[in-house]
């Protein structure tokens, strides 16, 4: 579909009467995109409309704004490259340089959503290994140029991107191949099925940690895991101020093995008491070992941007009441008995990459806890895994994986999940941790070839009159 969609696109800005009727074309085409894929959304506001009837009326407001919101970057990247519209073969760069400028945009401005890039349409296939040496805005990019190429209507144009094409695919293939990353100490990530309805009922509270301990006792099929991994905001209490709860945490336990707990915690010490969300550590005797605090907060969901403005219109947060998070200030997670350092990541922190790289610059691998349960069986949750396939490929480092409804999951460098737990599934993840890469270009050089390649198209299109 991308190398339909894309090209017919290119015609219609191709023949657009005005950059401002290319605008327009460039919004509906990317309010639909985003409408189509991130429909989800309005599963969230489900969860509480028992509770808040509102909600349920404001659904497809909400989820139509989003989409329609978004496709102002569309619109803005047709309306100028058709201000800047060369001649010739250089009409194919010049969109897909503007394209990739509102998705770099996109990714950055009012907090940033990078969801859905062009690259993440290549996720099952051996192309996507690209994004090892260029990042998934590259090969956003790269992908866009592909698919604009096949708008000029010409046979060396398609015969160079086939070419392209075959070439990456095979070079994706043979990195590969034979692939067998060293395996490390297993993991068990933890996946309690807790429904978000049901969260929040006071007496649930038991019955949810009781699972939790219960799926962290469960005997190995194999080796004894080394960590045990519950998932974002696991339990409904302060874990790390209940010395009962952390010790029949810590009593289940493998033998040798540590402990990372999702929680809400409360800094007690500050004078404003702000609210973190957080990964608590505690090693095999039941020590606090550190603590990780979420530093990208979801907006509307743990607080609201511009609140000194949008907090005056009436906006606030969805869901169990929890909000005014505050964002961690950047410390690295402990590092735990038997096992190499790591980035800790929580929910949808793993979507932008250039924070991911950075989290990730001195660790062997990377956790990421989440909490889908607000998406139901959509597709928001696979999305969401796919996305941290592709930072595995980018960065060359495993992934783990443990969210509260699915899906769980263990990554190897080359983004292929080698063992997982499906939605709605209850259950344990162990799996042993595969060795790292060694650091990809993308690693070390990071972003700067989408903006090398923007900046390059746009010259070209100035040129056009020379």
């Amino acid at each position: 579909m991308l190398f339909l969609a894309w090209p017919a696109l290119f015609l219609l800005v191709d023949g657009a009467e005005s950059p401002r009727r290319a605008a327009r074309v460039g919004w509906q085409a990317g309010a639909a995109f985003f409408l189509s894929g991130l429909y989800w959304v309005g599963e969230a506001f489900l969860v509480e409309a028992a509770n808040v009837w509102w909600y349920l009326p404001l659904m497809p407001v909400a989820v139509a704004a989003l989409g329609a919101g978004l496709g102002l970057f569309w619109g803005a990247a047709f309306w100028a490259a058709r201000r800047f519209w060369p001649t010739g073969w250089r009409r194919a760069p010049t969109l897909a340089a503007a394209i990739l400028a509102a998705e770099v945009a996109r990714g950055h401005v009012l907090t940033g959503f990078p969801w859905a890039m062009q690259a993440y349409a290549w996720i099952e296939t051996p192309l996507i290994q690209v994004a090892s040496l260029t990042g998934g805005y590259a090969l956003s990019g790269l992908t866009l140029l592909a698919a604009m190429a096949l708008g000029l209507r010409s046979a060396a144009p398609a015969a160079m991107v086939a070419a392209a094409l075959a070439t990456a695919w095979s070079w994706g293939a043979w990195r590969v191949a034979d692939a067998t990353p060293e395996p490390g100490p297993v993991l068990r990530l933890v996946q309690p099925n807790t429904r978000q309805v049901d969260k929040w009922a006071p007496e649930n509270t038991r019955p949810i940690f009781e699972n939790l301990v219960a799926l962290t006792a469960q005997p190995a099929d194999g080796p004894p895991p080394a960590l045990v991994v519950w998932p974002e905001v696991a339990v409904t209490f302060l874990f790390d101020e209940s010395v009962e709860a952390q010790a029949i945490a810590t009593a289940a336990l493998p033998p040798g093995a540590s402990l990372a707990v999702g929680s809400v915690r409360i800094d007690r010490a500050a004078p404003d008491r702000p609210l973190f969300n957080s990964l608590l550590f505690y090693g095999p005797d039941g020590a606090p070992l550190g603590v990780y605090d979420k530093r990208r907060l979801a907006p509307f969901g743990e607080y609201v941007p511009y609140a000194w403005l949008l907090g005056r219109l009436g906006f606030g947060t969805l869901g169990d009441g929890l909000s005014g998070f505050t964002p961690g200030d950047g410390a690295p997670p402990p590092v735990l008995p038997g096992l190499p350092p790591f980035a800790a990541l929580i929910c949808y922190e793993i979507i932008f990459p250039a924070f991911v790289r950075a989290a990730a610059r001195d660790a062997d691998w990377a956790l990421q806890v989440t909490n889908d349960a607000w998406f139901g069986r959509s597709a928001g949750p696979w999305q969401h895994l796919a996305q941290a396939r592709v930072r595995a490929v980018e960065l060359g480092l495993p992934i783990a994986r443990a969210a509260k409804t699915g899906v769980s999951a263990m990554i190897d460098p080359w983004g292929r999940v080698t063992a997982r737990l499906g939605l709605d599934e209850r259950g344990v993840v162990d799996s042993p941790l595969p060795g790292p890469r060694v650091p990809t270009l993308y690693a070390r050089l990071g972003d700067w070839p989408p903006l090398a390649f923007m900046a390059m198209a746009f010259g070209l299109a100035r040129l056009r009159r020379v």
